[in-house]
């Protein structure tokens, strides 16, 4: 609750409490996009985006319960 934020980024001088949120805002800089669509290759920087990806890919269930293993 100190209001602190140590991580601060080089290119534009935004400032963050937690390194999670630093890490992220380094992908707008870099490029990166980790996340890659299994069924056609298409990458994105956010997790999110590629779930919102998915639905491109009609018929295909690309949603998998890590419970019960059902797929959607």
């Amino acid at each position: 609750h100190s209001g602190k934020k140590p991580f601060v980024c080089a290119d534009c001088s935004k400032s963050f409490r937690h390194g999670s949120h630093f890490f992220q805002q380094r992908r707008v800089h870099t490029g990166e996009r980790p996340h890659v669509c299994r069924d056609c290759g298409k990458s994105f920087q956010w997790h999110s985006m590629l779930v919102t990806h998915w639905c491109i890919h009609p018929g295909q269930k690309s949603l998998a319960c890590a419970d019960c293993g059902k797929s959607f």
